[in-house]
């Protein structure tokens, strides 16, 4: 018979695994996004910064990690100070664009 604590570590083993799988991806999104053109992106910085949000999210409750911000995520992962002000001034336009169509 499987146990209780089996399982959940099992479990816990698979978020972890999709967890890090989705923290690469958004990481490579991010770039993509900041190598984008203004003028007619093809990647969306307010889906890259909802992605961002979710990894804090899930960074916090399973390992008690607390970016506050994902800015200050961005900075844990080495990104610089220009490329955080690129990505919040997308997600500025961004929201304006898609406010006005």
């Amino acid at each position: 018979m499987i146990r209780k604590k089996e399982i959940l570590k099992k479990y816990r083993t698979c978020i972890k695994f999709i967890m890090q799988t989705f923290i690469v991806d958004t990481l490579i999104l991010v770039n993509q996004v900041l190598q984008d053109s203004i003028e007619d992106p093809q990647f969306s910085a307010r889906t890259v910064c909802h992605r961002l949000k979710q990894i804090i999210f899930f960074e916090k409750v399973y390992f008690d990690k607390n970016y506050k911000t994902i800015w200050k995520y961005l900075r844990y992962r080495g990104y610089t100070e220009k490329d955080i002000t690129a990505l919040k001034q997308k997600c500025i336009t961004e929201s304006q664009f898609s406010f006005n169509e």
